[in-house]
């Protein structure tokens, strides 16, 4: 298809095998070609998941649900951050 979609790829297998820097790296460079691609700010909201970084996961889930209102895996990563990572469970069911 095209180079971004390449890096999407590419950061999806590596977060797959925990390589989180790379991951990082790639969706990074796939959001500098499309700055609204929806699986790089899918993959980069689950990687800073994994690294329990709540702070940076919260800012692209966040930014998901702002740029695709219907997409509904942007809202579960949203809930999951404020009840897994915030333990903020009144937010959480709210944004379940």
């Amino acid at each position: 298809k095209n180079i971004k979609d390449a890096y999407v790829f590419i950061g999806q297998v590596n977060l797959r095998e925990l390589n989180f820097n790379e991951s990082l790296k790639n969706f990074n460079a796939a959001l500098m070609l499309d700055s609204r691609d929806k699986e790089s700010l899918i993959g980069i909201a689950s990687v800073y998941i994994e690294l329990e970084k709540s702070k940076d996961a919260l800012e692209y889930a966040s930014k998901g649900v702002s740029l695709y209102p219907r997409v509904v895996e942007f809202r579960l990563h949203e809930a999951f951050i404020y009840e897994n990572m915030l333990r903020q469970y009144e937010v959480a069911l709210v944004k379940y």
